[in-house]
């Protein structure tokens, strides 16, 4: 998967820290959105069994598979792996967000350009402060056109 990650951010203009960083969304109060990029020593902390590889659901942005790392600080960063049916730049997974169980978001991952030839791809982002009792987050795309309404991925934090 390291591999995969690399390959899959080589070269992207979305994949500098610059591109990937963004504000926060009107509804949350400063959400961290800052990159980080994996090298040989990043393992994956903690998976779930990604999904079917199968078209995404009714033209939405699919989030299939995710993996969290801890941080020395107690920030978590994320793997995340999105299917979508990116048609170019009129219709394309734009973001991804890291929220708790109850909606509160916690980090967001800007996507600046479509991934059409790119099925699905993984992008990550972190650190992200994970607020005191919080085991479970769940991570959901967004398209451009239809919002937020794929499938949503359901992650057990490393401890």
């Amino acid at each position: 998967m390291l591999l995969l990650v690399a390959a899959a951010c080589g070269g992207d203009a979305d994949d500098s820290a610059a591109g990937a960083t963004t504000a926060a969304p009107p509804t949350s109060a400063a959400v961290p959105t800052t990159t980080m990029a994996l090298d040989a020593t990043s393992a994956p902390a903690a998976t779930t069994a990604p999904a079917a590889t199968s078209a995404p659901t009714d033209g939405c942005a699919d989030v299939i598979d995710a993996a969290a790392r801890p941080g020395d600080d107690g920030t978590m960063s994320f793997d995340v792996t999105v299917r979508s049916a990116d048609t170019g730049d009129a219709k394309y997974a734009d973001a991804w967000q890291v929220e708790t169980l109850e909606g509160d978001v916690l980090g967001v991952r800007e996507l600046l350009h479509p991934h059409v030839n790119e099925q699905p791809f993984t992008r990550s982002l972190g650190p992200i402060e994970i607020p005191a009792g919080v085991t479970e987050v769940r991570i959901v795309a967004r398209d451009s056109v239809l919002g937020f309404c794929g499938e949503a991925f359901v992650l057990e934090l490393p401890s």
